[in-house]
């Protein structure tokens, strides 16, 4: 058993290693984000957490996923990195990298540009789902979605995503579903 001159050295010496190895794993973060940046490679990322040791990873996970804007998953035992549609680290973003260390990284300490048009889009996508499981009634869906649109419109906002309902898309619904219901109380 060792005594307590030799387990104080054994500290002293977790805390050189400690404070060497998150100097590197800062330093190499930097230079996958720049990598990334450049060649639109996120490869390397995957690397890099793939060979993190389970303490620190989720800082650096969240760390990377922040300045490289995307998200990491785990896929048949390996990492994969998802970028958010259209993005790619910015110089400004770089810098906020640069001036942020991943150990003490918290998400919510840098900010996020907020997409008023995917967000209002995902949440008549989670009302319309929620109609048609039977959560909600159609028409409240449909109502939902029709201010929205009402109001993207009335911003003059739109998206380009494809995917996303758009408020063309939303207020056709809302009149075939009126016409729906004014034909079911006729009959």
């Amino acid at each position: 058993m060792a005594d307590r001159k030799q387990i104080e050295k054994m500290i002293e010496s977790v805390a050189r290693r400690g404070a060497s190895f998150t100097n590197h794993v800062q330093k190499t973060a930097m230079a996958v984000i720049e990598h990334y940046r450049d060649h639109g490679d996120s490869t390397l990322a995957c690397q890099l957490l793939d060979a993190m040791p389970k303490v620190g990873g989720t800082k650096l996970r969240q760390y990377l996923a922040t300045f490289m804007r995307g998200e990491f998953a785990r896929e048949d035992k390996a990492t994969v990195f998802r970028k958010d549609a259209g993005s790619k680290p910015a110089d400004a973003l770089l810098k906020q990298a640069k001036a942020v260390r991943w150990d003490s990284f918290k998400a919510d300490s840098v900010h996020k540009e907020f997409d008023l048009v995917a967000s209002a889009s995902r949440l008549v996508q989670k009302a319309m789902k929620a109609a048609r499981d039977g959560k909600i009634e159609e028409s409240v869906a449909l109502g939902f979605a029709t201010v929205v649109a009402e109001f993207l419109e009335a911003e003059n906002l739109s998206t380009e995503d494809e995917k996303v309902t758009t408020p063309g898309e939303l207020l056709a619904a809302r009149a075939k579903a009126e016409a729906e219901a004014a034909n079911a109380t006729k009959h």
